[in-house]
């Protein structure tokens, strides 16, 4: 955690926050802030218009492309977690979630308001800007498509653990394959903001009536 951040973690307490909510509600500002300095860079640094960060307006098929790919990727995932699956024996040698311990002690809505954010955020800094960035720099669509997928896969190692982070790839590889296919950030975005929502509310089910 940056000391900036971990600073203002500590004042907010002192104002009788509670330690989750303040550091949740930090990272929250600190996800709004990163967009909006990438919003600045592209109007007043790069001298460009928003639509070369993806932004080109939402539609239904923006919607039913999002829905499609939040499908696909709860169906990757609960094949991933399957205790048949071959993963789940390699997981049981794993470090365990340690994320999801943090964010049970966090208010419902509290988790709901991060999940849409950071999903906003998450879009258009890496696809919207970084993945655009890169394959005009490499002239390379894959290889730009590959750097930008580790480039948000592996930093949730530090939060979430090896564990969640193995079943968290394919739905980062699926937001690249949909930002390269549709170039529009709008599907993306649906696509993450479902799939960030419902893991919240589903970790709130109980066992019996979870798919």
């Amino acid at each position: 955690m940056p000391v900036s951040v971990s600073v203002l973690v500590l004042l907010t307490t002192k104002l009788g926050v509670d330690w989750y909510v303040a550091w949740h509600s930090v990272a929250i500002c600190y996800s709004i802030s990163s967009a909006l300095v990438i919003l600045l860079i592209v109007t007043f640094g790069e001298r460009r218009s928003i639509r070369s960060l993806g932004f080109r307006g939402f539609s239904g098929m923006d919607f039913g492309y999002g829905l499609a790919t939040f499908i696909a990727i709860e169906v990757a995932t609960k094949m991933i977690s399957s205790p048949t699956s071959t993963f789940a024996v390699v997981a049981a040698r794993m470090q365990p979630n340690g994320g999801q311990e943090f964010f049970e002690q966090l208010p419902l809505w509290h988790r709901l308001a991060g999940a849409v954010v950071m999903s906003f955020a998450e879009e258009v800094c890496t696809r919207g800007y970084a993945l655009e960035r890169i394959e005009t720099i490499l002239e390379s669509t894959w290889l730009a498509g590959l750097m930008v997928w580790t480039l948000s896969t592996v930093p949730h190692i530090l939060f979430w653990g090896w564990r969640a982070t193995v079943t968290i790839a394919p739905g980062e590889a699926l937001f690249v394959i949909l930002y390269l296919k549709k170039r529009s950030i709008a599907p993306c975005i649906i696509a993450h903001v479902l799939t960030d929502t419902y893991a919240e509310i589903w970790s709130l089910l109980p066992s019996a009536i979870r798919w």
